[in-house]
């Protein structure tokens, strides 16, 4: 069963010879763009703003690898969660970009993941 939506969130590595959608949309995707602007106090006249160059924005989100097929899974065929798992660290640990897509939301940028925090929880065997 394959859940007809907009939203789709891709990785792709080497070039889009590597390619990684997600099996299940996150409930969010937080997006922050900062500011390294300083602001300063100058006597008579008040606070000034020093504009900066902006850091690089961050993109987050939370979501699972399912073993097994349920109503919300947004692939045809599953990939073993093992595999995704070693293919996102394999990734993040590599000096090339990553090509982020969030169909819907016009997101498509090549980015690097600078944090990945696989887990296991109880009941999530695989």
């Amino acid at each position: 069963m394959t859940t007809n939506n907009k939203y789709q969130i891709w990785l792709t590595f080497n070039g889009e010879k590597e390619k990684l959608r997600l099996p299940v949309l996150p409930e969010e995707v937080k997006i922050s763009m900062g500011s390294k602007d300083q602001s300063v106090d100058i006597v008579g006249l008040g606070e000034i703003l020093i504009a900066q160059s902006r850091p690089a924005t961050e993109f987050s989100f939370s979501s699972f690898f399912p073993a097994a097929k349920f109503p919300g899974v947004a692939v045809q065929d599953l990939t073993a969660p093992i595999t995704l798992k070693d293919r996102i660290t394999e990734w993040k640990n590599s000096t090339k970009p990553v090509h982020f897509i969030v169909t819907g939301l016009g997101i498509d940028c090549y980015c690097r993941i600078t944090k990945f925090t696989p887990r296991e929880a109880g009941g999530d065997v695989g």
